[in-house]
């Protein structure tokens, strides 16, 4: 049985038992998101606009009712520099708010489809400003495994449940492997001259220069508004990578000067050398 509908033959097997799961078709369908099965996005192409719309606005309202989130949130767009304090607080109210809210689909949809008068505020450029957590896209959904197994164990369905737990170990880790493999590859394609898919010893000597020549400049310019990131196909910037702070550490990020073509990790540049 293919792996990616084991959570909808799951539920299908409970209510044959009488117990209830509904709450695990819903997360069947944020396992599609996550995973862009062919034709899936084709299918749902209409519900996922209007459904993003939804979401942003409750989302983006739920923000605005906290007065000090919406100010921190506000001040990050404007290029204002926060502080540690602002940053951790903001990104726990942040996450709080998207555990009750599918972000797996939220992404899909406003990637695809552009949302109208939402684009200021989603997930990638709350990410790019460090106000999200790291695998916010799958927290949704490996949050909502763990409450399902938790209800079955309450109705003594514990192999049931050790299947989710089993599901959301692996899942996470095949979310660390894609974010990984996903960098690789967008990471290599600026690098890759003779174009066979893989770094030659010339195409690492020539990596290896760039970066030593941007730990230099970084050590200069660091706090120069002329920086940009790279998030796969999503570019933030201009910026200062002084006030990134700790969200430098967070995600597969690229990184390049306003005067510089090529991508360099971001892991790799900063911070810059002692």
């Amino acid at each position: 049985m293919p792996r990616n509908r084991r959570i909808a033959t799951l539920a299908n097997e409970l209510e044959l038992r009488g117990v209830a799961a509904g709450g695990l078709l819903l997360l069947q369908d944020e396992l599609d998101a996550v995973e862009h099965p062919p034709g899936w996005l084709a299918r749902t192409r209409v519900g996922l606009c209007s459904f993003a719309n939804r979401q942003w606005r409750h989302l983006w309202g739920e923000v605005e009712e906290s007065a000090e989130l919406y100010d921190i949130v506000k001040r990050a767009l404007l290029g204002q520099e926060l502080s540690a304090v602002e940053r951790d607080k903001a990104q726990a109210q942040l996450l709080d708010l998207l555990r009750v809210a599918p972000a797996g689909l939220l992404v899909l949809a406003v990637e695809v489809i552009p949302v109208p008068g939402t684009s200021v505020v989603t997930p990638w450029l709350l990410a790019k400003l460090g106000l999200m957590p790291s695998r916010w896209r799958e927290a949704h959904l490996l949050a909502g495994l763990q409450a399902e197994a938790a209800r079955l164990r309450g109705v003594e369905e514990s192999e049931a449940a050790d299947e989710l737990d089993e599901l959301r170990v692996r899942l996470t880790r095949e979310c660390e492997d894609r974010e990984r493999l996903a960098h690789e590859a967008a990471l290599l394609g600026w690098w890759d001259d003779d174009g066979d898919g893989r770094w030659g010893p010339a195409e690492r000597v020539a990596y290896a220069a760039a970066t030593e020549s941007l730990r230099r400049r970084l050590e200069e310019s660091a706090h120069e508004r002329r920086w940009f990131l790279c998030d796969r196909h999503h570019v933030f910037g201009p910026l200062r990578l002084s006030e990134l702070g700790k969200a430098r550490v967070e995600g597969h990020l690229m990184v390049r000067p306003d005067d510089m073509e090529s991508w360099v990790a971001l892991d790799d540049v900063w911070p810059p050398a002692a």
